[in-house]
């Protein structure tokens, strides 16, 4: 483990230090939550529901024609993803207070694990604001993320079992050589095989196709790094998207980028705090946040309730 010492790592403590001092409140449950708080201690092998879907191509391609109309880096993509996440972040947890979200090193590059940054969205704030605040605190923290999260919170005195954050974001690519890899990851050698006998000449080779469904359990399934195929001949794997280790936790989210075919979104969340149902109705709550931030429009959030307890009856309105 490098020196705090460091000359470079010092400035990179000094710049969290600064932001975690004192450390934030955590942020607030969602409304549906079975439970009234959290007890994160009494759950040191936390399980998740976890819900894995296609975004639509029609909101995939507002993502890119966005992008492009920015004249922004190739990373647009996920300051998009990350901005809507946000937006609904501040509707769910109810709060104006900002918020830490530990964000992945496919969504930044940077070498450590995972990196909590401080975003501070507020309700009704213009779409287009939030992405450049967005996209400034992603540029500012890639010269401050050197440091690994164990590092940051050993230098801080936090516990390792405290989470600096409850929400975790990534983004992550698969290129095209990564195609066939995942694939067979997915499906089984078997079934390739098989397929590729019988649909190989009319359709192309099994790596030029991907599944337009993707299953249940695939959030759990081993994908490309794509951090690491860029520095090796072979691609290599990695358990990424997995579910947080960390029993704090609470929401992590996953986008997957195809060579082919619509971006693949992953959600999971703490059974002790969310039933399984929820999973799936944040992730399509997320889409249609994006879908609504991508055209600029007015979002709101309408909330039914049931003796006094909101109910998954939650609409995002354009």
């Amino acid at each position: 483990m490098p020196s705090y010492s460091h000359h470079s790592l010092a400035s990179d403590l000094t710049k969290w230090k600064s932001q975690f001092t004192p450390l934030p409140a955590p942020l607030p449950l969602f409304p549906f939550s079975i439970t009234r708080s959290r007890a994160p201690h009494l759950h040191p092998n936390p399980t998740y529901h976890t819900h894995s879907q296609p975004i639509p191509p029609s909101a995939a391609m507002a993502i890119q024609f966005a992008s492009m109309a920015m004249r922004l880096q190739t990373s647009s993509e996920s300051q998009i993803h990350l901005a809507a996440l946000q937006i609904l972040l501040v509707h769910l947890s109810q709060t104006e207070e900002g918020m830490n979200i530990g964000i992945g090193r496919g969504a930044t590059a940077h070498a450590s694990d995972a990196i909590p940054l401080w975003f501070a969205p507020k309700r009704g704030m213009a779409c287009e604001a939030v992405f450049w605040l967005t996209r400034e605190v992603l540029l500012v923290s890639t010269r401050f993320s050197r440091l690994a999260e164990a590092q940051l919170k050993a230098a801080l005195g936090v516990p390792v079992r405290m989470a600096l954050y409850q929400v975790r974001y990534n983004y992550v690519e698969c290129t095209a050589g990564d195609v066939a890899a995942f694939e067979e990851q997915l499906f089984g050698k078997w079934n390739l095989r098989k397929a590729g006998s019988s649909k190989r000449d009319a359709h192309g080779s099994v790596a030029e196709r991907l599944p337009t469904r993707v299953p249940a359990n695939s959030y759990n399934r081993t994908i490309v790094d794509p951090t690491s195929s860029r520095n090796n001949s072979s691609p290599s794997t990695s358990r990424s998207p997995s579910p947080p280790s960390d029993p704090n936790v609470d929401l992590d989210v996953v986008v997957r980028a195809q060579a082919y075919g619509p971006p693949i979104l992953h959600v999971a969340v703490r059974q002790d705090l969310y039933n399984a149902e929820h999973a799936e109705k944040i992730a399509k709550m997320y889409i249609q946040t994006r879908i609504c931030f991508l055209r600029r429009q007015r979002i709101s959030f309408r909330m039914s309730k049931f003796r006094k307890r909101a109910v998954i009856d939650l609409v995002v309105h354009c």
